[in-house]
This record gives C-alpha cells, sequence and structure tokens, in this order.
C-alpha cells in the first residue's frame, strides 16, 4: 500500500527525526566524559597539562581572602649570630603562597634567593652597628594591603662580655675600643674646676648669633632605630656657612671623619664628629655633622674618611673658650644646614638621662644664659619621643 506523503508533511517529519538525532548525540557526550575532545577542554586543563601541579594557579594554592593573611602560626623566622663572619644570617620558613614580602632591619642587610620555598636574609656586618645591643629583624607579608609583620631580636651582648665597656657617648654613632679608657679625665682636668651651679656656665654659644637656630633637637631623643643622647641646631636652608666656637675650655681627645649619608639617601660627604672633655671632671661634650673644621683639626685625621662614624682616639689637642673650630657645617651638596650638639656629665651632678643607653647624657638649655636656654626651649618641635628624665 502506496501512501503518499505531500511536500508539508515530509518536511515536518524530516525536522523531527534530526531533533531526536541530535538530542541522542548530546545525551551520550554528556554521560560519557571520554568523549571530550580538545575544544570542550577548559582553560584550566590546558595550564595543567603544560605546568608543574606547583605553578598552576588554583583556588587552593592561593589564598581566597586577606583574611587569611593573619595566619602567620605557619610562619617561622630564626636569627642566627655568626661570630666568625661577624654577621647575622635570618631564614623563614612557612611562608604564605600569594603574599609579597618585605623585609626591613635596624642595620642595613640584603635579601638572598632561598631553598625550598624558604627566604632568606643576611646582614654581612655587624661594624656600623657595633655599640648596638641588638638588632631587630622584620619580615612583613603583605597581601592586597593587608600586612602582617614578623619579627626577631638578636642579642648583640649574648656573646660579648665586654660589650658594655665598649661603647662611644651615643650609641647612634658606633663604638669606640677604648672609650672606658679614653673617657678618664685628662690631665689638668678636676673637681676644683668644676662651679657649684652649672646654670649659665658656659657664657660663650658655639655659634656667634643664636637666633640663626630655627628648630632645636632636644637631647635624650628615643628614635625607632636606637637612643639619642645628643641633640641638634638646625638653620635655614643653605646657611652652612657658619663659624662654630669652642663654648669653654677644652681639650680635643676623640673624633672621627667619616662619609654621612644626606637626607634623601642619594649621597655622601665627608663628616667630621668631635669629642671634648672640659676642665671640670666629668663634664664632655660633642659637635657632629661638622663639614669643614679648621685645619689643625683636620691634620689630626687620616687622609681617607672612614664608612662610619666610630670614634677614634686623636690629639690630645686643647682650646680656649671662643676658638675657632670650624667654618662650614652639614651637607652642603643640599643646603641641609645643621650640627649635632651634645653635653654629658659623667658625674650626674645636672639633669641626665638615667637610662644608660644615653651615656650620662645631659639636659643643655640651662648651661647656657636664661634668654639663650628659653629660646632654644621654644624651638623643639617634638617632645612625644624623649626620655622623659633628661630635661623636667
Amino acid at each position: 500500500m502506496l501512501i503518499r506523503i505531500s511536500g508539508r508533511l515530509a518536511r515536518r517529519l524530516f525536522a523531527v527525526l534530526l531533533a531526536l538525532t541530535l538530542t541522542g548525540a548530546c545525551s551520550s557526550a554528556t554521560d560519557n566524559p571520554e568523549n571530550v575532545g580538545p575544544e570542550s577542554a577548559s582553560p584550566v586543563g590546558l595550564v595543567e597539562s603544560t605546568l608543574p601541579p606547583s605553578q598552576v594557579p588554583s583556588e587552593q594554592s592561593i589564598p581566597d581572602d586577606s583574611s587569611k593573611l593573619s595566619e602567620t602560626g605557619s610562619t617561622q623566622l630564626s636569627c642566627e649570630l655568626r661570630e666568625m663572619e661577624e654577621g647575622i644570617r635570618c631564614v623563614a620558613d612557612g611562608i604564605p603562597a600569594g603574599v609579597d614580602y618585605f623585609w626591613d632591619s635596624t642595620l642595613p642587610g640584603t635579601a638572598i634567593p632561598g631553598t625550598d620555598g624558604s627566604l632568606v636574609y643576611e646582614i654581612s656586618s655587624l661594624q656600623a652597628g657595633s655599640a648596638k645591643q641588638a638588632v631587630e629583624v622584620v619580615l612583613r607579608l603583605c597581601k592586597e594591603g593587608i600586612c602582617d609583620d614578623v619579627s626577631v631580636s638578636v642579642d648583640l651582648t649574648a656573646n660579648n662580655p665586654q660589650a658594655n665597656e665598649t661603647k662611644n657617648p651615643d650609641s647612634a654613632e658606633g663604638s669606640n675600643k677604648n672609650q672606658s679608657e679614653e673617657a678618664e679625665p685628662l690631665a689638668g682636668s678636676n673637681l676644683d674646676n668644676c662651679p657649684t651651679n652649672f646654670d649659665g656656665w658656659l657664657t660663650t654659644f658655639p655659634l656667634e648669633d643664636h637666633r640663626v637656630i630655627t628648630e632645636v633637637g632636644p637631647p635624650g631623643r628615643i628614635d625607632p632605630d636606637d637612643l639619642r643622647g645628643h641633640g641638634y641646631f638646625r638653620m635655614p636652608q643653605g646657611t652652612n656657612a657658619l663659624e662654630v666656637r669652642m663654648p669653654v675650655d677644652g681639650i680635643l681627645y676623640m673624633g672621627s671623619n667619616h662619609l654621612g649619608r644626606t637626607f634623601d639617601g642619594s649621597s655622601l660627604e665627608l663628616q667630621y664628629r668631635l669629642e671634648f672633655q672640659t676642665k671640670c671632671e666629668g663634664i664632655r661634650f660633642r659637635f657632629d655633622h661638622i663639614r669643614e673644621p679648621i685645619k689643625a683639626i683636620v691634620e689630626l685625621f687620616g687622609p681617607e674618611p672612614k664608612d662610619d662614624s666610630r670614634g677614634i682616639s686623636i690629639g690630645p689637642m686643647a682650646f680656649k673658650e671662643g676658638d675657632l673650630i670650624a667654618t662650614q657645617i652639614g651637607f652642603l651638596v643640599d643646603g641641609n644646614a645643621f650640627f649635632d650638639f651634645g653635653i654629658y656629665d659623667d658625674l650626674k651632678r645636672v639633669s641626665t638621662a638615667q637610662d644608660p643607653g644615653f651615656y650620662n647624657a645631659a639636659c643643655y638649655y640651662d648651661f647656657f644664659n636664661p634668654e639663650i636656654a628659653s629660646y632654644l626651649r621654644e624651638r623643639v618641635q617634638r617632645e612625644d619621643n624623649l626620655d622623659p628624665g633628661v630635661c623636667p
């Protein structure tokens, strides 16, 4: 029996059969993963086929939120003091994946490649900070603006029983191995030359006009990297050509000519540090960041400047009150006009810092007449980082 199908009906039957055929093919591809071809593979699949598993970016290998950064319990930072190499080596393990890291320390150091995912940081020389009792090393881990610090304090005195005998008056400037011997009173220095009251004892100010000073750094500053017993006097930018004179009779017995770094760290410039003892036993004072001392002082030092400001024994050379000491201060290359000034009383007859790290730094304002003392106090711009016992 022949059935005649019209053209319209034939076209409809063909469409139904084609739809059934396609549906079966899709079901077969979905039910059987082995039939998936390269055209349907995901981008992750392509990466997995070409990279080792440890290099594949995935939600499992990178923390998906910043809260994981605070879980630093797995990060271990250990530092070793190496006496033979005179340095410190720090190793950090268990670093969270997907974070940036930054090293910092109170002495210059260098990050070097580690092994097995560890981070290594080395401080190659301790000479620049040998007066410090400890060095702080910090590893900062950051992700998306959130940071955690892992820190270690390395004790430098544990293997150096003489550490407390080899420090200079200001630990920020390094150490001198003969400090305890050189700090003994020199010839002519005795208690008979001391006043009963030190207020106004210094009748000559180091500068011709104290009113050129625009900022005073007070003594007894507690800075992040050290304790600074001395203060400083800052002048207007470019006022480097100033005469510095002796405030009292004294003997130059220690100093250094060293390369100091400018404020922005871009340049090095020759600087002089000068230490004086007075005829009054126990009273000594210092200048630093002297750019150009008089010729007689320059000739006490070697021709080559040192890499750090640790003091060495020089002289002794005697000076009278009012004698010219220097004609240039600070850094000429950028016009930073200032110099350090500090007075120390080893017998603690005046207000002095109680922390031994300040090396008997005294409140020097009242050593001058009341007008100058008041002027200096009024030029102090920061007082939140001071030892309260120095200048009450």
